[in-house]
């Protein structure tokens, strides 16, 4: 390789790491509770910020709930289940990362996903999903799948798989709730506020950016976020 194409591969090459470290830098200041955040903004701008924070959090919650498998023995309420299809149909924009947990799910658990599906929607819907994504992309299936598919194909659609019905708040979804309060607050609002003060307080302003997204369509906001359930939680956790 002559010098004049490795000067050009190298600029190249940092060129693209230069973009990539903005990316990283934009989403972890956008996205994160790390590093600064722009001062001096007013509470409608705060809360179009906190709503993208929001949007992005929800997305990142599929990992938490990927790779643990199922209790066969019975599931308690705060299990959290990966579920590729309510994943999707909830988030179709995390397609993606959706794709992505499914295969490793399949490539790693197989086994345990098809003992688990007998009894857990969450695992059935992981096998139909991954093995809908293996047959569009031309791949082979291992012959339990190929016997799944069969199964699923000639028989009735289950209805006797355990589902969970409306959750209690999980340890997980108030930790998130509580990340959204403190990236408002690195923002200058006061996480609470006296109940005769206005409404002006980081846990008004996540309340208020949960709703609009809740009225938006958006799924997943719609309990959780009123203001005095937000103050038990920034009461909470700010404490550990």
């Amino acid at each position: 390789m002559t010098a004049k194409a490795t000067l050009f591969l190298d600029t190249q090459m940092t060129d693209e790491t230069e973009k990539l470290l903005k990316r990283l830098k934009d989403s972890q200041e956008r996205h994160s509770i790390v590093g600064l955040k722009p001062q001096g903004l007013s509470q409608s701008e705060i809360q179009e910020r906190v709503k993208d924070f929001l949007i992005f959090q929800v997305v990142a919650k599929i990992p938490f709930s990927f790779g643990g498998g199922v209790s066969v023995g019975g599931v308690v309420d705060t299990d959290t289940e990966f579920d590729p299809i309510q994943a999707y149909q909830d988030h179709p924009e995390a397609v993606d990362d959706i794709m992505m947990y499914a295969r490793s799910d399949m490539t790693g658990r197989e086994d345990e996903l098809l003992e688990e599906a007998k009894t857990h929607k969450s695992s059935y819907n992981v096998l139909l999903f991954g093995t809908a994504m293996a047959i569009a992309n031309g791949e082979a299936l291992s012959l339990p799948l190929r016997e799944f598919l069969v199964d699923h194909l000639t028989k009735p659609p289950r209805t006797n798989l355990k589902a969970h019905g409306r959750p209690k708040l999980k340890d997980l979804d108030a930790e998130f709730r509580y990340h959204a309060i403190r990236f408002a607050v690195l923002h200058g609002p006061r996480p609470t506020r006296n109940d005769a003060s206005s409404r002006h307080s980081a846990c008004d302003i996540v309340a208020g950016a949960a709703l609009a997204l809740h009225k938006s369509g958006r799924k997943g906001f719609a309990g959780g976020y009123g203001y005095d359930n937000l103050k038990k939680i920034w009461q909470k956790y700010s404490k550990q």
